[in-house]
């Protein structure tokens, strides 16, 4: 199977060349590195443009966007360049474990159901974050186990929140996401799509084995420690609409499907009352709002749950 690495970089000159590095020193060899950059402000592309200059990496390309498209539609349109039967997917900050691509490329090789592969990984805890999401993350390394094993990744509870795991970990096969990528919406991030539309289709697995670690720092992407009340408050109501807005394109596809699962639906009619119920505490930012959310916990990605409980000590101090 030919592979692809693509890449959305914006403003990541801080460590987009350790990332570089650990791709092109992999035991598999890539047969393709796309890398996007969307109009970065920094150093970023013609940091890339050295690095591959300096390695001669033929097989590699860079292209700067005309417009600053933002990062899931870069992905999107970044993969649907792509000519690898495998592809995958790479952020800007974190670090591949040198047998990344080998052992999920076997993955798929060897299970032709895996349409959508996910990979496990440590994070790599930045000194910058505050205490409690150290601890979260801390916490999480701990309770980690790696196993060269590959398990199903069924459409649960969670709902559009469903699926294996970060966007840098991914990799999907060309052929499928050629078959969903009409049902793509701007309201998903990459990987809530892939994630979303490959568990629905029993096609998402999860590898066991480590693939890298996951930088966390104040300021990254999925970071918002560092705005105030109003600012964070905005922010999460902007999230929450996209997900209401995921469970909706989530429900056409599965009503399109000939075998409609209603188990499915039944979940995604949860999800949406949980996302209403999240909707709420970041318009009244009271205790009662909070123990809904707390009572359809189920519902939600853990690391929101942490951070709404979070928040809500500061609207406390601020209001």
């Amino acid at each position: 199977m030919k592979t692809s690495v693509v890449i959305a970089t914006y403003n990541g000159e801080d460590y987009i060349e350790e990332q570089l590095e650990t791709i092109k020193d992999q035991t598999r060899v890539v047969d393709e590195v796309l890398i996007f950059d969307d109009l970065s402000q920094d150093d970023t592309a013609l940091l890339v443009n050295d690095f591959i200059e300096k390695y001669a990496l033929s097989n590699w390309k860079l292209v700067i966007n005309e417009v600053n498209k933002s990062y899931s539609r870069n992905f999107f349109e970044g993969v649907s360049q792509a000519t690898g039967d495998i592809v995958f997917c790479c952020d800007q900050d974190d670090i591949w474990d040198k047998k990344k691509i080998e052992a999920m490329t076997a993955c798929f090789e060897e299970n032709p159901k895996i349409q959508v592969l996910s990979g496990n990984y440590i994070y790599k805890i930045d000194s910058s974050l505050p205490s409690t999401m150290k601890l979260f993350y801390r916490a999480a390394n701990i309770m980690n186990h790696y196993k060269n094993i590959v398990k199903p990744v069924p459409f649960s509870s969670k709902g559009v929140f469903s699926g294996g795991g970060p966007g840098w970990t991914l990799a999907i096969k060309k052929e499928y996401f050629d078959k969903i990528s009409p049902f793509y919406n701007n309201a998903f991030s990459h990987d809530g799509f892939f994630n979303t539309f490959s568990s629905i289709d029993q096609a998402c697995y999860k590898y066991f084995g480590c693939t890298g670690e996951f930088r966390r720092y104040s300021g990254s992407t999925s970071d918002g420690s560092s705005v105030n009340t109003n600012e964070k408050s905005n922010r999460e109501l902007l999230l929450t609409d996209n997900y209401l807005e995921r469970v909706k394109v989530a429900q056409a596809y599965l009503e399109q499907k000939k075998d409609l699962n209603l188990k499915q639906q039944k979940f995604l009619v949860k999800q949406r009352m949980a996302l209403k119920a999240r909707q709420n505490y970041y318009l009244k930012k009271n205790l009662s709002s909070l123990f809904h959310i707390l009572y359809s916990w189920k519902s939600f990605n853990p690391v929101w749950v942490v951070k709404d409980i979070m928040n809500y000590g500061t609207f406390r101090k601020e209001g």
